[in-house]
């Protein structure tokens, strides 16, 4: 999404850590930044670890239904983009389409006639923001917006520009696209059920079969039959012989045999990759 060109429609506070070390506020798994959403949702904000980044606006396309976004955007924590839930929700991934995306940005203060006019204050807070998205795109890191009062979660990205995602010019200075970061919303129960979903093992829907449903004259429970088998007669009915059935080309001479079972599972993997 390019840098924004249309006039902002609300003002917005960025706060939390700037993530210029590593540190506590790394979440390492897919799973360390669904629990530390739900833990910000249910005490307040460390207040030690919390200072504000930007002010930053957002757009026309920044979401307004129930209510707008937050007046705050809070950070909890930055995550490397290539974990599942990062991957899944964001860059059109195959569960991109329950995150809505818009853009948060401040004034552009990346050529010298723009930051000649600028006043200090604007241009300090317009390069704060063009710091962390150069940080989180040379880190590979996203960060997570903590969930606002109607359940809204966040994460974002740092912008690509023209020349394939460079972090600032070969002056050292910053592109345009360093002013600006893309905002992916959805609503966090929504996306931890799905993601608890994709994390259900195709094994668990296989019954299990007991030791009490094989056992010596315990009720067949729907197991299979050798052909011709009856549901109230024995062996006899099956060949009139009362041998065991055995499988066709089987040598008569050999009662043992071996039963191969195998099952897959899609786990969900947490590794190193479910608003406000």
């Amino acid at each position: 999404m390019p840098y924004p060109t249309s006039n902002p429609a609300a003002k917005h506070d960025l706060v939390g850590p700037s993530h210029q070390d590593e540190g506590d506020d790394t979440l390492p798994t897919s799973e360390s930044i669904v629990e530390a959403i739900e833990a910000r949702r249910s005490s307040a904000p460390p207040a030690s670890n919390i200072s504000k980044i930007s002010t930053v606006y957002t757009y026309a396309d920044a979401p307004s239904n129930p209510k707008p976004l937050s007046r705050s955007l809070e950070i909890i924590g930055y995550a490397d983009v290539a974990l599942s839930l990062i991957r899944k929700f964001t860059d059109d991934g195959p569960l991109s389409s329950h995150m809505s995306k818009c853009t948060v940005g401040v004034k552009r203060a990346d050529r010298p006639d723009i930051r000649a006019v600028l006043r200090d204050h604007d241009m300090a807070n317009s390069d704060s923001l063009a710091e962390l998205a150069v940080r989180m795109r040379e880190g590979q890191l996203a960060a997570i917006v903590a969930a606002d009062h109607v359940g809204r979660f966040g994460i974002l990205r740092p912008m690509e520009d023209e020349y394939g995602g460079g972090a600032g010019s070969s002056t050292g200075g910053y592109t345009k696209h360093d002013y600006a970061l893309d905002l992916y919303v959805g609503d966090f129960t929504d996306i931890k059920n799905m993601l608890a979903g994709t994390a259900t093992s195709a094994a668990s829907s296989i019954p299990a079969v007991t030791t009490n449903s094989l056992s010596s004259g315990a009720a067949d429970n729907g197991l299979w039959k050798p052909p011709g088998g009856n549901d109230d007669g024995g062996a006899e009915d099956a060949g009139g012989s009362g041998e065991l059935w055995k499988p066709p080309g089987a040598d008569d001479g050999d009662t043992s045999g071996e039963f191969f079972a195998s099952s897959t599972a899609d786990d969900f993997a947490a590794s190193s990759t479910t608003s406000w």
